[in-house]
């Protein structure tokens, strides 16, 4: 078992990682959403 001065650093890294891929697939969706939106808001334009 690793002492816990490796352990905690390693802990925190895990956690980390996680919550930036976490972050990262939130600022995806989002570019994606504004997208979808962005694409709606021309197309509604050009009918009008």
């Amino acid at each position: 078992m690793p002492s816990p001065s490796v352990a905690a650093p390693r802990q925190v890294y895990e956690a980390y990682s996680q919550f930036d891929g976490l972050a990262f697939e939130y600022l995806r969706a989002q570019a994606l959403d504004m997208e979808a939106s962005s694409s709606s808001i021309h197309r509604i334009r050009k009918e009008l």
